[in-house]
């Protein structure tokens, strides 16, 4: 047996510097892409608003509180990872704001949303607000012509909320059914197709070409979920907007230029069959670009297997787009793909990605998963905390790893979880590199979620955001859009 502590993955921000810390990066350097030079005017998100006219009222308020110094409420001490926001702005430290375009707004009326909300039927509701939502986007876009909004911003009225909300659900979520995998399932009525609120609103601005943001009553008040500060809802939300609106804010320093990192995952395919199945690539370059792929839906019937498996046919397939996305963007074949799935590599997977990859050099098939039975503790029972993040432990001559992506942060003098941290396991189905290349890999990818500004996640980004991303393509079937977008902005 190897034990060994991967070092923790350097990030690039603004003038290429670089730093290990989402935020302290942002407040040292700027975002990515971004020069340093003192007089230098801020990023700037262009965003265009739908919203009652309560709530447009609140969004300024908003906006204007970002603009100010947030702190993490005296948290900060005993959580050295809450870190105070430094406010948006000309003159921040983060070097970029968000402004609404005035030409771009477009008001929700009382009467509008009255109307709206009159059925007593909670998914008419869901319904007709959807309507009106695509309505009022159609008629700003229609009247700011060509030049449109970088980001559309959709802040929930508290009366939509409270009267379209899961009456099940404690938290602000308008959901009568999600398309997944899970086991439950909620019958939904095949004369009503709007299944959840925000994922239909995403594809509204797809069919637009336009990211947007959707915004809950409690985070225009800074509340949240009641599981996160003040200080971290300003930070998640502006980050998401940057990306949505400008580009990535950081970028992974290690990853290989020339290699293309690959998340395969399944999802339920709207249809006339509950067993109709597609697959997703979610696809991540150095350049910290992220993109989606769609694979072709298919029937699934092997009710030996809980997870789908592609057939030959269909993992070349979705595989074959990947690489050729790739070298429409750099004029070459990747030298390394690296395929990350949450169940293992059946044979057929295994020859069709193989078939699809090219020129490709190497192509290593990981399967990555939560259940592992090996943890691994302290010989000083007095220590208080978990191992390091990054810790490895593999075994000479396997393919197999434990790698703790949570665990104690030594930049932060702390483990910055809630609960004792489990590792993954990772197994390669196909190793064309090595074990402490593969989790390396994860670590990083681990950095790269730009929907929120966490020291980092506990799965890698190829992996994490998969279901999400896959109940959003779910929307864009129901909604008839045969080429959704591939940028993931689209999808966070």
């Amino acid at each position: 047996m190897r034990l060994e502590v991967l070092e923790e993955p350097d990030l690039i921000f603004g003038s290429g510097k670089q730093s290990i810390d989402q935020k302290l990066g942002l407040i040292q350097h700027g975002p990515c892409g971004l020069s340093q030079g003192r007089n230098d005017p801020p990023r700037v998100v262009r965003a265009g608003v739908v919203a009652t006219i309560p709530t447009l009222a609140n969004l300024r308020q908003f906006l204007q509180i970002l603009r100010q110094r947030i702190s993490p409420e005296g948290e900060s001490r005993k959580k050295p990872w809450l870190v105070e926001f430094p406010g948006l702005g000309g003159k921040s430290l983060l070097k970029f704001d968000i402004r609404i375009d005035e030409d771009k707004v477009e008001t929700i009326w009382p009467e509008e949303e009255a109307r709206a909300l009159a059925p007593t039927n909670r998914l008419e509701k869901i319904e007709n607000t959807v309507k009106l939502y695509e309505k009022k986007v159609s008629t700003l876009l229609e009247v700011s012509g060509a030049h449109h909004p970088e980001v559309l911003l959709l802040p929930i009225s508290h009366e939509t909320m409270s009267q379209c909300k899961d009456p099940n659900l404690a938290q602000e979520k308008i959901i009568y059914h999600r398309r997944t995998m899970a086991k439950r399932k909620r019958q939904v009525p095949t004369d009503f197709p709007l299944l959840d609120f925000h994922n239909v609103l995403k594809v509204i601005g797809m069919e637009h070409n336009l990211p947007v943001q959707v915004i809950r009553p409690s985070t225009l008040s800074l509340r949240g979920s009641g599981l996160q500060d003040p200080a971290t809802i300003a930070w998640n939300i502006s980050v998401a907007a940057l990306y949505k609106g400008t580009g990535s804010p950081w970028k992974l320093a290690d990853l290989d230029m020339n290699t293309c990192y690959v998340g395969i995952a399944f999802y339920v395919e709207v249809g006339e069959e509950s067993n109709l199945r597609a697959a997703m690539a979610q696809v991540y370059l150095r350049t910290g670009e992220s993109q989606v792929i769609r694979g072709k839906p298919f029937k699934w019937t092997d009710t030996r297997h809980r997870d789908p498996t592609l057939t030959e046919e269909q993992a070349h397939d979705i595989l074959e787009d990947v690489v050729e996305l790739y070298r429409d963007q750099w004029h070459r074949d990747p030298s390394r793909v690296v395929v990350h799935k949450r169940s293992a590599f059946r044979p057929t997977e295994i020859t069709g990605f193989t078939s699809a990859v090219g020129k490709t050099e190497k192509l290593d098939l990981v399967h990555v998963y939560h259940t592992s039975s090996t943890r691994l503790y302290h010989l000083d029972k007095g220590c208080g905390y978990p191992p390091m993040r990054g810790t490895l432990l593999t075994k000479d001559g396997t393919p197999d790893g434990v790698l703790y992506t949570s665990g104690f942060v030594k930049a932060l003098g702390t483990y910055p979880g809630p609960a004792v941290p489990w590792p993954l396991r990772f197994s390669c189905d196909m190793l064309s590199s090595d074990t402490r290349t593969i989790a390396t890999d994860i670590m990083s990818l681990t950095k790269l979620d730009w929907n929120s500004t966490d020291f980092s996640t506990s799965e890698p980004v190829t992996l994490s955001v998969a279901e999400k991303v896959g109940e959003i393509l779910s929307e864009t079937r129901a909604r008839g859009i045969r080429n959704p977008p591939q940028g993931y902005r689209f999808y966070m």
